[in-house]
């Protein structure tokens, strides 16, 4: 076997040779023998943060064969080692628990089509997936057209689907079952999480500051945010589940896949932030982090009723007694949950998508990381946005539309 190590755990202590054969099973059938496994960087790429993506290569043969066939999965896994690892340890067990407990009950007598990567292997500190990539899914780097968002649109909706059958099969909601898997991170929590919250909303600030925009609302903006999430967190059991599903929380582009059909076909991937909210929340997640304000003017309501249309037929295909909400519904949610999805794309491009275009640095710097992540980004947001056009124009917008809103609602 190889000696290859991840972090400081070696081969063995991130996927065994029993979890291998297991693997192998999956595969190649009863039949199949393992050969070797071995785990590389995924993309010759460095440990993203503290979270490490690796390409397991299993090598396989049939009983009574010479043929070597290889395969390939992604291997997700976190090191408790690292210095600063306990941040994300949280949100890497949150996927976990997402994996572990709550996909086996949305999958259960039901096929609404595919919507989420094959998981092989669960475990609190790994996880297996099918490798998409093998299979020509590529993420879209870009601002979504119609079609593509037409595609995305379409798989949440079969996730969404998926909640409510399940729910309709259970007679109990995936929240009363599963209260722990579900937790929101961005506008509620304490620590580390509190100071990443309060670093974006500072940033924010400054960029619209420095953009000469109308700031003084901002602050107002998030806190009435975070007092909403703690209302509904405290709210009774009726209140939380009416009209709620199980959502996978950050739809940006990043977290959906796309292969090269006509129309292509989507997968949402890290499902790191899954919680049991309105269905608006992910539909406007989507559509704020993946598309124009000038796209959304044009395409936003045909788009919603597609989704709907989709999530309807897909519910009473399985189960006639499915409860769907009804249209009328789902445009209200909409409507109360905008300013929600604003200031949740703002943090996304002042924080999550800071970290990417800074990646190398921020790797070699764990006080750097710690100090842009959780204390003061406000400047680097700025000198991205000097250097990329395409950031500061996603950026500018996204502010701008949060300035008017906060106008609007505060």
């Amino acid at each position: 076997m190889s000696s290859s190590v991840i972090g400081n755990a070696p081969l063995h202590e991130t996927i065994s040779q029993a979890e291998a054969l297991k693997l192998v099973k999956h595969v190649s059938g009863q039949d199949g023998q393992l050969v070797r496994y071995h785990l590389r960087l995924y993309n010759d790429d460095r440990i993203k943060k503290n979270i490490g993506y690796f390409q397991l290569l299993l090598e396989t043969k049939l009983r009574e064969s010479s043929i070597i066939e290889q395969h390939s999965f992604l291997v997700k896994t976190i090191s408790c080692n690292n210095s600063i690892a306990e941040a994300e340890k949280r949100v890497f067990e949150h996927e976990f628990n997402f994996f572990h407990e709550i996909v086996p009950q949305l999958t259960k007598h039901v096929d609404v089509g595919r919507w989420l990567p094959k998981c092989f292997l669960a475990k609190r500190d790994t996880l297996v997936f099918e490798n998409l990539t093998t299979k020509g899914y590529r993420t879209r780097p870009h601002m979504f057209d119609e079609e593509t968002t037409r595609s995305a649109l379409r798989t949440v909706a079969r996730l969404h689907a998926s909640s409510i059958l399940a729910e309709t099969r259970l007679e109990r909601s995936l929240y009363e079952l599963y209260p722990n898997a579900f937790v929101d991170m961005n506008f509620t929590g304490h620590g580390k999480n509190e100071s990443w919250y309060l670093a974006a909303v500072n940033a924010v600030i400054k960029v619209a500051d420095n953009l000469g925009l109308n700031s003084s609302k901002i602050t107002a903006v998030f806190d009435r945010l975070q007092q909403i999430a703690t209302e509904e967190s405290e709210a009774p059991l009726d209140r939380r589940t009416k009209w709620k599903v199980a959502s996978h929380g950050d739809l940006c582009e990043n977290n959906m896949m796309f292969d090269n059909s006509q129309p292509p076909n989507c997968i949402l991937i890290n499902f790191q932030s899954v919680r049991y909210v309105s269905h608006a929340q992910d539909i406007l997640l989507l559509l704020h982090l993946c598309t124009t304000r000038a796209f959304r003017r044009e395409f936003e309501q045909k788009l919603i009723e597609f989704y709907y249309s989709t999530l309807r037929t897909l519910s009473y295909k399985y189960n006639p007694a499915a409860r769907v909400l009804p249209l009328d519904q789902l445009k209200s949610e909409i409507e109360k949950e905008r300013l929600r999805a604003i200031a949740s794309a703002m943090i996304y491009l002042s924080s999550t998508l800071l970290d990417k275009r800074f990646a190398d640095d921020l790797f070699e710097n764990s006080d750097k990381h710690d100090k842009l992540r959780y204390y003061d980004r406000g400047q680097q947001v700025i000198e991205l946005m000097q250097r990329d056009d395409i950031y500061r124009q996603r950026l500018e917008e996204s502010v701008k539309e949060l300035v008017d809103y906060s106008q609007q609602y505060v």
